[in-house]
């Protein structure tokens, strides 16, 4: 249903429609809603931003230019309060995956000054919204 949001909010936006997500259902599914609009907004920096798309991002490739991304992404579902196995799930890995990219992001950004950059660079731009939060339920 997410990839089905994001997809769709996509598509709309191509076409300048404007997209609103109604759901009769209870504050779970207002959770999900909000989560899609974070993680289009959060996709749409990295293209702009990296030249990086949601396929890359969400791949299995190893290049340094998609694997940044993906640490990035990561730290930042985690810090909006997302458990590992929930963003395991959005980036179709194994919990444990998620947990190996959060530490090479701590990693990466002490020792690695060009993921430093980039990553602030990134979270500048993802953290400068309010719209950057996740509701509790």
């Amino acid at each position: 249903m997410l990839e089905c949001a994001i997809k769709l909010k996509a598509v709309a936006d191509c076409f300048g429609i404007e997209v609103v997500f109604i759901s009769s259902e209870n504050e779970k599914s207002k959770k999900k809603e909000e989560l899609a609009f974070v993680l289009y907004r959060a996709i749409g920096i990295f293209q702009e931003v990296l030249g990086v798309g949601m396929d890359q991002i969400m791949g299995d490739s190893r290049e340094q230019k998609h694997t940044f991304p993906r640490f990035i992404l990561s730290n930042y579902l985690f810090n909006l309060g997302l458990k590992k196995t929930d963003i395991a799930q959005i980036m179709n890995k194994k919990h444990t995956t998620i947990k190996y990219q959060l530490k090479k992001y701590a990693d990466e950004y002490k020792y690695n000054p060009e993921f430093k950059r980039i990553a602030q660079k990134v979270e500048a731009i993802l953290y400068d919204s309010d719209t950057s939060t996740i509701s509790e339920s």
